[in-house]
């Protein structure tokens, strides 16, 4: 064999070795552990225990129990401010630095942590998504993890959200980036986010990978993925279970699937994914509050198959006025000025049409104005008059007497009484009619009627120079009377009555000739009927 020979079988063997060397060993490729991932059962919480459970992602490591001061199962806490350990029955003290330390150790003989060329450890490792360190142990199979926290005082727990208000995608529109509600108002959307965010919301277009802006436009046959990033407001928090997030999440009435990043009690991920795009048919709008002429209202509507609200504004109304007359002041109540009210908001208005207050449309009582007056008289002696309400006296005048009319005639041995009214108010006032004077001088005055005339004395009620109307042109030529056409009486009148006799003379003679006329046929018809008869 030649020396080049042997050489070249000397480097394959040699080949040979390093590719059977660890299989030799059982250890392959990818059993070497280089990054780690624990998680403590709850968050170190000011008051609270801290907490010792602790549960191991990754794969290829477990805990280690450790027999040094301070570890239960393998894990120690340590009060950064005193140096000393805290166990199991120790309470965590309000925004003081604790350290945690976690003995980790490979689970079988087929993993080994990733090391460097010097043997120290080169494995990555978090807790609760925390960064942490690792140290080199004794062992090779045994590292100790470390990691700081501070305790802070626990939150209200949230463990449900909802979002509403995101108009689900529908071909040819620009994504939603606003929403609308946030129930509960616990909690609001994150400010902060990867790029894409808007405000806490990212649309991905799940085809080609790219995150929406507010300009682009929904692709039919594309699938979309909404991503909502919310935070709790102060003195709340998510509720989370071994670093995960225990919450349950809608999205517009459907369920979203709930992710963490990196600190699940301060900051949630909500995404929902829409593979067919939607075409809303949306209800009849409805007012949630009824616009007035101060302030717009708000009306919405929804589409039932996907539970999408849509919400506008309802422009302000314009004032609808009407009048209302005013009314005079008078001596017990005040008045009111003509004025305006709307009937949309019921605020007054001046005469002018701008608003003025109510008080100011009012006029005092005026003391001489009397607006409620009595329908009845009062009276005295001399005069008459209404009465207000206010006791004043209204419309006083003088009575208005009409003529004397006697009740009660006088004689020569006892006195009358006659009687007269006034014309307004009805009040009557009598007097006494003295006996009468037998030795008296007569006043006569005419008194005539269809019959004729008569003279009687004023005083005593003596009667003389009765007749009947000696008549002229229908008048009596004696006592002035005048009489219809055709009255009794004497004189020139007298050849009307004339007048008036003859024309009764004809009427009767024409009477009685068509009497004459009517026997003479009733006769002639009589004969025939008996010359018939003899026949």
């Amino acid at each position: 064999m030649t020396v080049k020979k042997a050489l070249c079988h000397a480097l394959c063997i040699i080949m040979i070795a390093i590719l059977l060397c660890p299989l030799a060993i059982g250890v392959h490729a990818d059993a070497v552990i280089d990054t780690v991932s624990v998680v403590l059962e709850n968050e170190p919480e000011a008051g609270a225990h801290p907490p010792f459970a602790v549960l191991v992602e990754s794969e290829g490591c477990e805990i280690a129990d450790a027999e040094s001061e301070g570890f239960v199962g393998g894990v120690a806490w340590t009060d950064m401010y005193t140096g000393s350990y805290v166990g199991p029955g120790d309470t965590l003290v309000a925004d003081r630095s604790y350290e945690v330390t976690i003995m980790l150790r490979t689970s079988s003989d087929e993993y080994l942590f990733k090391r460097t060329g010097d043997g120290l450890p080169l494995v990555e490792g978090t807790v609760n998504g925390n960064n942490a360190i690792f140290e080199n142990t004794e062992s090779e199979n045994l590292i100790a993890l470390r990691a700081m926290f501070t305790a802070r005082k626990s939150g209200i727990k949230i463990d449900s959200v909802g979002v509403t208000g995101f108009e689900r995608p529908s071909a040819g529109k620009a994504p939603d980036f606003i929403g609308s509600k946030l129930p509960g108002g616990f909690y609001e959307f994150s400010e902060y986010g990867a790029e894409g965010y808007r405000g806490g919301v990212l649309w991905l277009d799940m085809n080609t990978g790219k995150a929406l802006t507010p300009s682009d436009k929904f692709t039919s046959g594309h699938a979309y993925q909404l991503r909502i990033l919310l935070v709790p407001h102060d003195m709340y928090e998510f509720k989370t279970v071994l670093n995960h997030p225990e919450v349950e999440a809608t999205v517009n009435g459907e369920k979203a699937s709930v992710a963490d990043q990196g600190m699940p009690r301060y900051e949630i991920e909500l995404c929902v994914n829409y593979f067919d795009l939607h075409s809303h048919v949306f209800t009849e709008w409805q007012e949630t509050e009824i616009a007035t002429c101060w302030y717009e209202g708000t009306k919405y509507r929804y589409c039932p198959d996907c539970g999408y609200y849509e919400y506008e504004n309802v422009p302000m109304l314009e004032h609808d006025y009407y009048i209302v007359n005013g009314v005079p002041a008078d001596c017990k109540h005040e008045g009111m000025k003509t004025h305006y009210l709307c009937h949309n908001c019921s605020l007054c208005f001046d005469e002018n049409k701008q608003i003025c207050d109510q008080e100011d449309l009012f006029t005092p009582v005026d003391p001489e104005k009397h607006g409620y007056v009595g329908e009845e008289y009062e009276s005295d002696d001399a005069s008459h008059w209404k009465k207000c309400e206010c006791g004043a006296k209204v419309n006083v005048e003088s009575h208005s007497y009409g003529e004397w009319k006697t009740d009660v005639e006088p004689t020569e041995t006892s006195a009358g009484k006659r009687t007269r009214e006034c014309a307004v108010c009805g009040k009557s006032v009598s007097e006494e009619i003295p006996p009468v004077d037998k030795n008296h001088e007569h006043k006569y005055v005419w008194k005539s009627d269809e019959s004729g005339h008569r003279q009687v004395c004023e005083e005593c009620g003596e009667e003389t120079s009765a007749g009947e109307h000696d008549l002229k042109d229908g008048k009596c030529t004696v006592c002035g009377y005048e009489v219809k056409s055709g009255a009794s009486g004497n004189g020139d009148g007298s050849d009307e009555s004339a007048g008036g006799f003859i024309w009764l003379i004809i009427a009767i003679g024409a009477c009685i000739a068509v009497a004459a006329v009517v026997i003479v046929i009733l006769a002639l018809k009589l004969r025939k009927v008996n010359k018939a008869a003899g026949k």
